[in-house]
């Protein structure tokens, strides 16, 4: 018989990794980097001027390139040392045509630099510049891409573009769509997901990744009350968290639907939203082929949360009609008013009636990170799922939004497809509506880590604190306050703006131009214009909010 390969032998140089081969030439000369291992893991140039020296001790970029010319001037030729040149780096030797990658280090460099007074110019920069789209698509013109572009032009570009043309989110007084500051911690994650590029379809393909995002959210859960190995995934946002959710009520309410489709059911199923609910929540029951007509809209009382009565009428009506109640969706933080639907009693109905009840608290559900605020989300751990975005109030980029459920097994009841060229098991493409998808939990990994329980607490409370302060303060002025709830929403008009005599959307504009503050307009229960404005960013101040307040006076008289 063959003998076993080791036996006899020490478990020595044949397990031994092989030897590295030597680092390759870097980009334009320089020399490769290697990681240093030790207690700092940072990073060492082979040789050369720089060993030792840490990505923040590299030389500053040259200042930006001039706005580049037309077509014709872009493709004339340019000096060697100009842009990346054809087959002439090291690392395409014998491999005629290839273009060379750009280097990392420098191109982290200029873009450092930007970013350093980009971040100090926050509150010199107007808070928004929006150019008609005949300015936007002009400045592309020239970009015919028939040449490659030195890489501090393409950056610079860039750059001017979403500094220049756009709505200014960093401004402590940007008080908009709940987009605030992106902290500083976020972009770094951003670039580290980006240079890794983990794919998070299958366990083995990025394990690290995927159990980060599983930690993260495991934490996450726990604040809501939910620690039994809840089911929870993020998303691109709330639109896909909230279609989830009616994709796990008509799984549960007509199981026969996950192969037969809804087509088959005996029954047409019905949700129930409130009329401030987001419009998200519609666009979800009809992708998931219930129709316009199968969400039910709901009035809401005079705190514009939902009304119990308005809602139990709907039910039994639909019911007497023959068609199937099957789901509430309850909004914890309303966009307009910044209302919270009534948790408990509508976690009693919906137990009560057999119904489905998520809660849509895509930027309300930060109130869990409070101990003080979180008691206006009573009830929220009865609830069958929730949405909650983390790039809605946390201060991380955009596409950070999350999916809780206490009934884990109907992800795979819902999700599982037959892959043959995938494993089995329990793996983030089996349990989610994505397949591969960027690993979005790591910059939220890394602002948990970065603040804390507490510092993220003492965020959320410092904002419904200023949201606090502007209610008191327009109050005290005669303004008229649609819904005064907790949370750091604040929805209101002028006597003049209810009469007609001045405009919201026209005073929103001039708020905007004078510097003020970057408010929206609204018009509350459909009717009644009015002005809204949020405090989310950890920048703005109570100076921020009394020019705010002093800035609104013309509005009062017209």
């Amino acid at each position: 018989m063959d003998q076993p390969l080791l036996q006899g032998r020490r478990l020595g140089p044949a397990l031994q990794p092989p030897a590295r081969p030597p680092p390759r030439a870097a980009h334009r000369g320089r020399p490769a980097l290697r990681v240093a291992r030790g207690a700092h893991l940072r990073h060492r140039h082979r040789r050369g001027p720089w060993q030792g020296r840490r990505l923040q001790d590299l030389p500053r970029a040259p200042p930006p390139s001039p706005p580049l010319g037309s077509a014709e001037e872009r493709r004339a030729p340019r000096p060697p040392e100009e842009g990346r040149q054809l087959s002439q780096d090291p690392r395409c030797q014998g491999r005629q045509g290839l273009i060379p990658p750009p280097d990392l280090v420098s191109l982290l460099v200029a873009l450092r630099d930007r970013a350093d007074a980009w971040i100090e110019s926050a509150r010199e920069r107007p808070l928004s510049h929006i150019p008609p789209p005949s300015v936007a698509r002009a400045e592309l013109a020239p970009w015919d891409f028939r040449a490659p572009v030195a890489d501090a032009d393409w950056i610079a570009a860039l750059h001017r573009w979403l500094s220049t043309y756009a709505l200014e989110a960093a401004h402590p007084r940007h008080y908009g769509l709940f987009q605030p500051r992106v902290d500083p911690g976020g972009v770094a994650v951003e670039a580290l997901v980006a240079m890794h590029n983990p794919s998070l379809a299958v366990w083995g393909a990025a394990p690290m990744a995927v159990e980060l995002e599983r930690h993260v959210l495991r934490s996450l859960a726990a604040l809501v009350g939910w620690t039994r190995d809840p089911h929870a995934t993020f998303t691109t946002g709330g639109a896909e968290a909230n279609l989830t959710a009616v994709l796990f009520a008509l799984a549960r309410a007509f199981p026969e639907s996950v192969e037969e489709g809804v087509a088959s059911l005996p029954e047409r199923p019905v949700v129930y939203r409130s009329a401030e609910a987001h419009g998200s929540v519609l666009r979800a029951v009809q992708i998931a082929g219930l129709g316009r007509s199968g969400c039910r809209e709901v009035a809401c009382d005079r705190s514009f949360r939902m009304d119990l009565r308005a809602l139990r009428r709907a039910i039994a009506d639909d019911r007497s009609q023959g068609r199937r109640p099957m789901m509430i969706v309850a909004t914890a933080g309303s966009t307009s008013t910044g209302a919270i639907d009534p948790l408990g009693p509508l976690a009693e109905l919906a137990a009560a009636e057999g119904l489905w009840l998520h809660v849509d608290g895509a930027w309300g559900a930060g109130a869990l990170l409070s101990p003080s605020l979180k008691r206006c989300l009573e009830g929220v751990e009865r609830a069958d799922s929730l949405t909650w975005d983390a790039h809605k109030w946390l201060g991380v980029a955009q596409g950070a939004g999350m999916f809780f459920s206490p009934h884990a097994a109907l992800a795979k009841a819902v999700f599982t497809v037959d892959a043959p060229y995938l494993p089995g098991g329990d793996h983030p493409y089996a349990t989610t509506i994505q397949w591969s998808r960027r690993a979005s939990g790591l910059k939220v990994f890394g602002l948990l880590a970065a603040e804390g329980w507490d510092g993220l607490a003492t965020r959320v409370e410092r904002c419904a604190a200023l949201g606090e302060r502007l209610r008191s303060a327009l109050r005290a002025r005669g303004w008229t306050l649609y819904g005064e709830g907790p949370l750091p929403v604040v929805c209101f008009a002028s006597e003049a703006m209810r009469r007609g005599k001045v405009v919201a959307a026209k005073e929103a504009a001039r708020l905007r131009r004078e510097g003020a503050g970057w408010v929206s307009d609204t018009r509350v229960a459909g009717r009644w214009p009015a002005l809204r404005a949020c405090v989310a960013n950890p920048s703005t101040t109570e100076e921020d909010i009394d020019a705010l307040v002093t800035a609104l006076d013309p509005a009062r008289s017209g």
